[in-house]
């Protein structure tokens, strides 16, 4: 089997949401140390994405997986 084809697919909505991005942040009062994450907002606005691989190959299998475009 081989891999004859990849695609990269972005579904991107129409409607502009406000800017921002995920940042690491400490979980305070924990005897260990434990991240999680929350969205920081920025100014401006953008629209959001979903983006999905492709793999096809020369048996017919195809494959879809979901990404992290950042």
């Amino acid at each position: 089997m081989k891999i004859t084809d990849v695609q990269l697919l972005v579904l991107e909505l129409e409607t502009e949401q406000p800017a921002g991005e995920w940042q690491l942040v400490q979980v305070p009062n924990l005897n260990r140390i434990q991240y999680t994450h929350r969205r920081r907002r920025l100014e401006g606005s953008s629209r959001e994405r979903a983006s999905f691989l492709k793999v096809s190959t020369d048996e017919g299998l195809e494959s879809i997986m979901t990404t992290d475009s950042g």
